[in-house]
């Protein structure tokens, strides 16, 4: 038997820019594909948490490919694979990243952590840290 499977980006293709929502045609085509037997994956640059919180959430997947690749789960949200930063290699980054302001975005299995660092902090406890999910 031949699998047949869709792979859709959120930003721009399943959301509207325009409109902030799904389209009723876009939500009709992927109905239309799963009568046809097609497997309907998104694939985004997004974590699961941040669909969660967008009109894409009541849409229902066979699969997810999040963060470039970085975290896969299957239609019921679970674990499939997922490559974590290594908790040393973040110790050796921030450093470096301590020299002027930027946003860095890291994954965990259960969450993600939201670190802002503006120029001037004076170590990793300075670092703004917000962590998903609270």
């Amino acid at each position: 038997m031949k699998l047949k499977a869709a792979f859709f980006d959120v930003d721009g293709t399943l959301l509207s820019h325009r409109s902030g929502s799904v389209p009723k045609d876009t939500r009709e085509a992927l109905k239309m594909l799963r009568a046809k037997g097609v497997l309907v994956f998104t694939s985004t640059g997004r974590h699961i948490l941040e669909l969660s919180d967008l009109p894409v959430r009541d849409l229902k997947f066979d699969g997810y490919v999040l963060l470039n690749g970085q975290l896969c789960l299957d239609g019921d949200r679970k674990a499939l694979s997922g490559y974590e930063i290594d908790p040393a290699d973040i110790r050796q980054i921030l450093p470096l990243l301590n020299s002027g302001s930027c946003l860095l975005l890291l994954w965990r299995k259960k969450g993600f952590i939201l670190i802002l660092l503006t120029r001037g902090c004076a170590g990793l406890s300075q670092p703004f840290l917000l962590s998903f999910p609270r």
